[in-house]
């Protein structure tokens, strides 16, 4: 089983949506706080699971503020996973363009949430196909991974949102991300699912 953190980028305190100091601190101590974890429970029940938080790898998209806290969770981490190749599906400009539309934002200004309004915006067919385009990058970065390894990728909202609904479309309705959260993902006999969620305190970075 292969094992994969998809988490949204760290806060863009920073000039021109770049991470900064707060938000460099914040990757650092989510970073730290795996190491010191060890291993971290997933599931529970019978079902529970341990699973070690030793990173073999890590993924980044185009935009610098991924690669920004990519560095600084790794520094966190005290060791640095081998840096895979820019995934571009996790969110590049023109995807993020795409999405971002000027419906989109008056949306997102009503419902403050990212996955209802790309909905909103663009009806459940567009929506469907960006949450495709996304999957697949997440299943394109379980393929460069070796069997019983767990890597973490940096990415953005509401790719990461538009995973979840993708995959559990009935159940989810409304799901949002905070800066650093995000989802565990597992994929075994060519199924992707989601085994956690990763939540996260703003606050600790000040």
């Amino acid at each position: 089983m292969k094992r994969l953190h998809y988490r949204r980028h760290s806060l863009k305190d920073g000039a021109n949506d770049t991470i900064g100091p707060k938000g460099l601190a914040l990757a650092e101590a989510e970073g730290q706080k795996k190491t010191k974890l060890g291993k971290h429970e997933v599931g529970d029940g019978p079902d529970a699971m341990f699973v070690n938080n030793h990173f073999a790898r890590i993924f980044h998209g185009v935009l610098i503020r991924t690669l920004q806290t990519a560095y600084a969770f790794a520094k966190g981490l005290g060791y640095t996973p081998p840096l895979m190749p820019v995934v571009a599906e996790i969110g590049t400009p023109e995807f993020a363009a795409e999405i971002g539309t000027d419906a989109f934002k008056a949306a997102y200004k009503e419902t403050s949430n990212y996955l209802k309004a790309t909905r909103q915006a663009h009806g459940d067919e567009k929506a469907r196909e960006f949450a495709t385009r996304v999957v697949e990058s997440v299943i394109a970065m379980f393929n460069q991974m070796a069997e019983d390894e767990t890597a973490v990728a940096f990415g953005h909202s509401p790719m990461i949102d538009l995973v979840v609904w993708w995959l559990y479309p009935r159940d989810v309705t409304d799901v949002s991300f905070a800066e650093m959260e995000g989802i565990v993902l597992t994929f075994e006999n060519d199924m992707v699912e989601i085994v956690d969620t990763i939540r996260v305190t703003p606050a600790e970075a000040v």
